[in-house]
């Protein structure tokens, strides 16, 4: 185990090795999420996960990247991620399943033994041409804060197991960090008045045939009652809930529930600039978040982030960009202010240190 006395030390001397004092109050950590083709097989798209630590220093950026989720909780540092397990399914298929794991401290969850049976299997195992994939469960992660995930499950069926094939049903669900078997409804986080307007939301999309027809490419032949899925995501400027119903494998309906998602829930989400003058300044703009200390924005674009400081109502300087990749998807914002933007970094400098290893 590492002493406290080395650890202080080597805090210490990653804070002194930065490039350039920090250059102002806040910093933001971005927790990204994406999925990735299968370079062996064409077909089956990886999940990727990865934290973005930006604070603006004398000297740009120097943005810190990890490859996960690091989820700043109330009793410490923990990883989030996303690993894939495989087991035999059919008398020439096998059965993927993505399973979240998260961990308390510094080192990634190792894999398996049934992992590295899978990823054998499914790069360059020997029976790759006899072999197909025959079923699986993948999961999409839409929001993250110390409290909370949102997570959208998705599980198919393919031939030969199901001889039709493409078979499937979608479940999105918001859980606790600490208890991911227990989903939470709507309205113990949104409060009474949501489960009129989760209804609504349901109801302006069934009643409009235009929407069914692009959201359903078969079409509903009855009333199917809504199970009170739903989830956290992304809008213009502010994480939104979003209502579901999975009708039938080849029908769902989604839309916003046209109510604010508690900052209780999500951490700071107020933009310092209007949506419309941030569209007027930067015109490709897709999102954009802001520091609960009023000093920095940051413009999300479909392939960069542009990070500026603020001046009063308007964008001041624009302090640099980071690239990202244009289907990543933003899933966590936390922010540090103050004393904690200079103890934020030194401590995902030491993280990033041992995930290298």
């Amino acid at each position: 185990m590492m002493s406290q006395l080395t650890r202080i030390f080597i805090v210490a001397f990653a804070f002194f090795m930065l490039p350039g004092p920090l250059c102002g109050q806040s910093g933001v950590l971005l927790g990204l999420f994406e999925r990735l083709p299968n370079q062996s097989t064409g077909k089956t798209v990886l999940p990727r996960l990865r934290s973005l630590w930006i604070a603006p220093r004398a000297t740009g950026l120097s943005p810190i990247e990890l490859p996960a989720l690091a989820v700043p909780r109330s009793d410490g540092w923990w990883l989030l991620g996303i690993t894939r397990k495989c087991s035999d399914y059919c008398d020439s298929g096998w059965s993927e399943a993505e399973e979240l794991w998260a961990k308390k401290g510094m080192q990634k969850a190792a894999l398996t033994q049934a992992e590295r049976h899978c990823q054998a299997l499914f790069r360059k195992g020997p029976r790759k041409e006899e072999w197909r994939l025959s079923g699986e469960t993948t999961q999409d992660i839409t929001f993250v804060s110390p409290d909370w995930i949102s997570l959208t499950t998705r599980e198919d069926e393919h031939e030969p197991c199901e001889l039709r094939g493409g078979r499937s049903s979608t479940f999105k669900k918001v859980y606790p960090f600490d208890q991911r078997d227990q989903q939470v409804d709507f309205e113990s986080l949104l409060g009474p008045s949501s489960e009129q307007n989760y209804s609504a939301a349901l109801e302006a999309v069934r009643s409009d045939p235009k929407l069914v027809e692009q959201q359903c490419a078969i079409l509903p032949q009855e009333d199917v009652p809504a199970e009170g899925d739903w989830s956290i995501a992304r809008g213009h400027g502010s994480w939104i809930a979003l209502a579901y119903e999975d009708v039938n494998y080849d029908c769902s309906f989604e839309a916003e529930i046209k109510q604010p998602v508690p900052q209780k829930i999500t951490g700071p989400d107020k933009l310092l600039l209007p949506w419309p003058v941030l569209v007027q300044n930067i015109p490709k703009i897709v999102d954009a978040i802001s520091s609960p200390s009023a000093d920095l924005v940051v413009a999300v674009l479909p392939t960069e982030l542009q990070v500026y400081s603020v001046s009063g109502a308007h964008l001041d300087k624009k302090l640099g960009t980071v690239e990202i990749g244009k289907n990543e998807n933003i899933v966590m914002i936390q922010w540090a202010t103050g004393r904690n933007v200079a103890r934020w970094t030194a401590d995902l400098t030491t993280v990033r240190a041992a995930l290298a290893k």
